[in-house]
């Protein structure tokens, strides 16, 4: 759907060159210097032909001569085969057709002549290393840059080449069991053989060889005629048929690798594609000799390199009746020659026609360009118009989507004999096409495009205008709009060169009633570049080569600048936002995406890899190279823009993928459609959801909900939308929303939507329950479904008050009940629906909903329910109830009924003893303990036997503490303060003793035989110490001591476990109490000297570690010094196996580095499936010898020492000033600890500081031993000495200090 548009144009004249009868004949460009070389020739006699080289120099007006010689004449029309620039030798080359080859220096002319026997054809290849000639006695000769022959041979070789296939036809009708069909196409293929092995010629054919180079210069082509060997004798009157010409593929040694099929009618025109496999041709049909098919037809051929064909398409230039045999241009014109751009994207065919043509050499840029209209909505119709031949297809992709080379309807010119227009462009705010042709003469149009399919015409296009614009310009491109407050009033716009101008010009015309009104002309800077575009309210822009956009003021004829791209960009569109600032979006060849403003100067690179774009909706769409659909809303970017500094990053746009190959056609933002052209032609219409989502809104905000509902259903957009996008105005209009989708089915699927939606519960019920509200106040009967939908989807699903409403419903219309409950059915499930019926007791709502679900069986129903029945009589039966709710699984309103079938609220109800056993079975059974003593309060002797059971309970699920007391109990229930203790409340005082025992909480334990005097008092004694060395066992000396103190009356005991608590305060203190000064003797001092030796162990134990590891990590240092990529395991061999090198994935395999740091990877994370015991068989494995986690081991273990040397400085402070009161040995220890630690403390800081600056430094130097280091500094912090800052001096004796 894109045409090709002229982007740059710029001439040289040659009527100075050519005053003597001159005939300009080749040209050249030196693209180093930019400067331009011809030749020209000149016929002196019949004999000889003159040559000249001239260089031009544009700016200077100068032709200089660089060089001239005498050529003998040939029969040719040109007498030059080849003229060249070789761009390394800086030299000029030119060969005629006599058999001269000329050089001629760029910087020092003067030429030097060899000379051979004729020649007929020559190309230099693409890197000008070889020369191909084909000589007048048909010979091909290759030549190297230095004119030394590489290799000669004869063009016309016997065999074929070394790459010539054999087609065997697979796949063809011929070669297959098709019967007659077959039998058919097999004779038909061997008369097209017959007749393709006796074709001759085109007439047109100038009978001279032709050579064309692939674009990497590995072979090329020679196209020459030679003599028939099968004459048809039917036209062997035809001199054309006594000649067929072949193509012949070479490698560049000279090789012959294929040679063409016989093709009749085959003509000398021959291109081979610079980047791929075809050669293209021409071929002439229906004339004797030619080739099979309509009189008159013409077509560009193409070839494969191993000589098959492989395509065609016609030419578009109308043949005029065919003239006397043997003419020039038999049928008005020929093929003279072909060209393919540097792209390998256009192919250019030179037809000669009987006209005159003008000596110029033309620069030319083209571009491809689609025109689309870019009306805003609700006008646009997404009309694309593409040029085919002097036609034009239009396409309005609003109402149909009709693929190319298809289209809705054409717009055809007069004669198809006329030349294609050179531009055309879609009026952006009218449904128009302006259409621009040579010499600025210019077609306006008006579509009338229907606003709806019907029957007849999508269009009936109107031509409003048709002239020339003045100025004699010769245009390039063009613009059109309508005067907004006169749509009577047009303008159209051309931007071009005067024939004898030095700047281009902006003309504007201005039309009205079919006749121009006035026009404008404003000059530009620049000549034969740039680019107009359109700005909203009527105005026009410029934009230079060098990507300055200029506005044109063509009525004051000034320009006025706005904004700046960093390149030029052939595709530029612009947009006014809100605060009437222009808004710049332009694509560079290269793919470059920018955005600038008409506020700033400033500009912001959006893709490096856009292959096209468009704005619409308020987005800026735009495909890139990786396949994906991007949308930038405007506003953003204009913020991005404005933004101070320039923005940091570009935000992650909303994106959609695309096929590979995808490019924008056009967006219709009234149908919320982008349409997609793939690579082979297809179109695709995709609705994108921004595109989707901003007409939502829009609608939402003009208060069309039905529109905006039906859009998002038809998209599949979340029904949320219309809530989210402005909640309080949606709550407010309930019943316009309810006005306009009145639809219950539409109702329905916008509450199932409300409901599985991401908002939060209470959110959720607010919503449904208002809109239940408004359907109820609408029409209860009407949306009666609609209000069931909005009992069920709330979070939790309300189906009990759905059901209610179906209880009161059920009076007044009992056919309407029974066609909701199928439709609760449908949404909830039936047997959920079942028990809920069955839970509200009511036994005719659970048989309706049995009724009418499809999964009850009623064999299994009706004796269910008629046994439930048997249970009572009523509601208020409790027992039915119970019944109904245990199997229900609702054990807690089970129990409650059992409780309202009795007459007392205690458990002997009904039945007596045999009910009050099966209620606590029932109890115990569900564990039920907790509800049951809310149920039946009091102090009865079934609630003691309820507390009973319900301490038996905690005590075998090990809760001792919740046995004896209850505390969980009593936080939940609001009952009496000593509720919760069971064993007491169930008189149980020895159970409550024994779990208080399990639990170690002795002072509950002893207040209750204490208080209680359930034991006596040797049993008193033996329970202390049992519990007082259950006690100490547990290292809680302190507790075991005052017990044994206390209940065991154990002074010794009690003096030993002090001690060793190193309680040596308390234990003096029971001795002196106690009369006992023996125990100083005889425990106090043996147990402080103990103490002491256990402290010294452990500072030695700490010491020796501390020094194990300091050693350790001094190794690993070094080892990581001396070869950093061994220590982190870089030099192992990968293993690369199963890798896929043409993955698509997001990310690779992480590296080696990244695994051993807590810097975040950019590696694939996998979700660990590892089970804790793995997990903490792997924790054990950290920090094993010789692995890459050793050293942060080592640095975390010694992080933690500090902390063991504050409890050890904390024992010694409450130990040390005992050993200095005692004797002289414990002084002398008292001595050895305080200085032991001291020397500790001393020791584990210096190992500290070293550590950790060795870290230090290793996170400045080195690459990877940095990065490493700063990780490792980030995951162990620093350790201080001083957090238990109290005990930093209080621990020491100031006695034990050596003097």
């Amino acid at each position: 759907m894109r045409n090709l548009s002229l982007l740059s144009a710029g001439g040289v004249s040659f009527y100075d060159l050519t005053e003597d009868g001159s005939v300009l004949c080749a040209s050249a460009v030196d693209t180093d210097n930019d400067t331009v070389y011809v030749a020209t020739e000149r016929l002196m006699n019949d004999e000889e032909v003159l040559i000249k080289a001239w260089k031009v120099d544009e700016k200077s007006q100068t032709d200089v001569i660089l060089a001239r010689w005498t050529s003998p004449a040939t029969s040719r029309d040109n007498q030059l085969m080849a003229f060249d620039i070789l761009p390394e030798n800086r030299m000029l080359c030119m060969l005629s057709a006599s058999g001269d080859i000329a050089t001629a220096q760029l910087d020092d002319p003067d030429a030097s002549l060899e000379a051979y026997h004729g020649i007929t054809a020559a190309k230099w290849s693409p890197d000008t290393d070889i020369l191909v000639i084909a000589t007048g006695d048909a010979k091909l000769i290759l030549m190297s840059r230095e004119f030394e022959v590489i290799t000669e041979g004869l063009i016309k070789r016997a065999e074929l080449g070394e790459d010539q296939s054999v087609n065997v036809g697979w796949g063809s009708k011929e070669t297959q069991f098709h019967g007659s069909q077959g039998k058919t196409a097999a004779a038909a293929s061997a008369d097209q053989a017959a007749s393709a092995a006796k074709g001759g010629s085109s007439p047109d054919d100038d009978h001279h060889p032709r050579i064309s180079w692939r674009g990497d210069g590995a072979f090329f082509v020679v196209s020459s005629i030679e003599k028939h060997d099968l004459v048809n004798p039917s036209t062997a009157s035809e001199p054309h048929t006594r000649f067929r010409r072949v193509l012949r593929v070479y490698d560049r040694l000279g090789a012959l690798q294929s040679t063409s099929e016989r093709t009749p009618g085959l003509e000398h025109a021959v291109a081979w594609r610079p980047s791929g496999s075809l050669i293209a041709s021409s071929q002439r049909f229906g004339f004797p000799g030619g080739g099979q098919g309509i009189k008159g037809r013409h077509d560009v051929v193409f070839y494969e390199r191993n000589g098959l064909r492989h395509g065609e398409f016609t030419l578009h230039e109308q043949s005029l009746e065919e003239t006397t045999p043997g003419v020039k241009r038999r049928w008005g014109y020929r093929v003279r020659e072909m060209g393919w751009s540097s792209d390998s994207m256009i192919l250019a065919v030179w037809i000669e026609r009987d006209d005159t043509d003008v000596a110029q050499v033309i620069d030319l840029k083209l571009v491809w360009d689609t025109c689309a209209s870019t009306v805003a909505a609700p006008n646009d119709f997404g009309t694309v118009a593409a040029v085919d031949g002097s036609s034009l297809l239009v396409t309005p992709f609003r109402l149909q989507n009709v693929p190319p080379p298809m289209s809705s309807y054409q717009i055809k010119r007069s004669s198809q004999h006329l030349p294609p227009p050179i531009h055309i462009s879609a009026a952006p705010n009218a449904d128009a096409l302006v259409v621009l042709y040579e010499n600025a003469e210019v077609e306006l149009w008006s579509l009338l495009t229907k606003p709806a399919i019907s029957e007849g015409k999508v269009s009936e296009p109107k031509k409003i205008w048709q002239g020339e614009i003045p100025g004699g310009v010769r245009a390039r491109q063009v613009i059109c709009w309508v005067d907004e407050k006169a749509p009577e009033e047009w303008f159209v716009a051309v931007l071009g060169f005067p024939v004898d101008g030095k700047h281009d010009v902006v003309v504007v015309a201005a039309i009205r009633g079919g006749v121009i009104t006035d026009d404008y002309e404003t000059a530009l800077p620049t000549k034969g570049s740039g680019r107009m575009v359109y700005l909203e309210g009527g105005m026009l822009a410029w934009q230079s080569t060098h990507g300055e956009v200029l506005q044109v003021n063509f009525e004051n004829e000034v320009t006025i600048p706005l904004a700046t791209f960093p390149a030029f960009c052939p595709y530029v569109h612009s947009s006014c936002l809100m605060d009437d600032t222009y808004l710049f979006v332009g694509l560079t060849s290269s793919g470059r995406l920018y955005t600038a403003s008409s506020t700033t100067s400033r500009f912001l690179a959006i893709s490096t890899n856009c292959n096209s774009f468009v704005v619409g909706s308020g987005f800026l769409i735009f495909t890139t190279a990786t396949h994906y659909a991007k949308f930038a809303p405007l506003v953003a970017l204009s913020s991005l823009l404005r933004a101070d500094g320039g923005p940091s990053v570009i935000p992650e746009w909303e994106q959609r993928k695309v096929e590979r190959g995808s490019r924008i056609v056009t967006v219709v933002p009234s149908a919320m459609s982008l349409v997609l052209q793939m690579p082979r032609g297809n179109l695709e219409t995709v609705n994108p959801r921004p595109l989707v989502l901003e007409v939502v809104k829009q609608d939402i905000d003009r208060g069309e909900y039905r529109k905006a509902f039906l859009a998002c259903r038809k998209h599949r957009i979340d029904l949320n939308v219309i809530i989210d996008h402005d909640p309080e105005r949606f709550m407010s209009q309930l019943s316009v929303f309810t006005e306009q989708v009145q639809e219950v089915d539409y109702i329905n699927l916008f509450l199932s939507g409300v409901g599985q939606s991401s908002q939060p519960a209470d959110k959720i019920t607010r919503i449904c329950d208002a809109i239940r509200e408004q359907l109820e106040q609408t029409d209860l009967t009407k949306y009666i479904n609609s209000i069931l939908t909005a009992h069920v989807v709330k979070t939790p699903p309300d189906i009990e008050a759905g059901l209610s409403l179906l209880v009161h419903l059920r009076e007044s219309d009992l056919t309407l009940v029974e066609e909701a409950v199928k439709y609760i059915i449908f949404l909830v499930d039936a047997d959920k629906l079942f028990d809920t019926a069955l839970g509200m007791y009511d036994f005719s709502l659970a048989l309706l909903v049995a009724q009418h679900s499809p999964k009850k069986d009623p064999r299994e129903y009706l004796p269910f329910l008629r046994e439930l029945r048997a249970f009572g009589d009523g509601k208020d039966n409790g027992y039915q109830k119970f019944k109904i709710d245990d199997h229900l699984k609702r054990y807690g309103k089970a129990l409650q009924g059992l409780h309202d079938a009795g007459e007392t609220s205690d458990l002997e109800f009904i039945a007596g003893e045999a009910k009050s056993e099966e209620a606590l079975a029932y109890v115990e059974k569900h564990q039920l303990y907790r509800e049951a003593l809310r149920v039946w309060p009091g102090d009865s002797e079934q609630t003691k036997r309820l507390l009973d059971i319900y301490g038996d309970y905690l005590f075998e699920r090990r809760e001792f503490r919740q046995a004896a007391l209850a505390t969980h109990a009593t936080d939940i229930l609001d009952y009496q303060p000593m509720m919760g203790k069971a064993f007491l409340k169930a008189a149980k005082p020895k159970k409550a003793m024994a779990a208080y025992e399990k639990q170690k909480a002795w002072q509950e334990l002893f207040t209750l035989a204490v208080r209680e005097g359930v034991v006596n008092s040797d049993e008193l004694e033996a329970m202390g110490r049992r519990v007082g060395e259950d006690l100490a066992s547990r290292k809680r000396y302190f507790e075991a001591g005052r017990v044994l103190l206390e209940y065991a009356k154990d002074v010794p005991e009690a003096v030993t476990a002090f001690v060793q608590g190193n309680e040596l305060a308390e234990a003096e203190r029971v001795c002196v109490q106690q009369s006992r000064s023996d125990l100083v003797e005889t425990v106090l001092h043996p147990g402080a000297l103990e103490l002491r030796e256990m402290i010294g162990d452990e500072v030695q134990e700490m010491l020796d570690q501390l020094t194990k590891q300091a050693e350790r990590l001094k190794e690993l240092r070094q080892k990581k010094k001396l070869d950093p990529d061994a220590f982190y395991g870089l030099d192992e061999p990968q293993n690369l196996q199963n890798v896929d090198v043409m993955t698509d994935a997001a990310s690779t395999v992480g590296t080696t580095f990244t695994r051993y740091t807590v810097a975040p990877s950019t590696t694939a994370s996998k979700k660990s499936k590892a089970s804790a015991k793995s997990r903490q068989k792997a924790a054990r494995k950290k920090g094993r010898k010789g692995t890459v986690e050793e050293e942060s081991y080592i640095m975390e273990s010694i992080a933690k020492m500090p902390s063991r040397l504050d409890d050890v400085k904390a024992q010694s402070g409450k130990l040390l000033p005992y050993l200095a009161a005692f004797t002289f040995e414990h002084q002398t220890e008292g001595k050895a600890l305080q200085k032991q630690v001291l020397g500790a403390e001393e020791t584990l800081a210096s190992a500290i500081e070293e550590a950790w600056a060795v870290m230090e430094e290793d996170g400045v130097e080195g690459q990877i031993a940095g990065d490493i280091g700063g990780n490792l500094a980030m995951k162990v912090p620093k350790p201080s000495l001083s957090s238990l800052p109290a005990l930093a001096v209080d621990w020491k004796v100031l006695l034990l200090d050596d003097p």
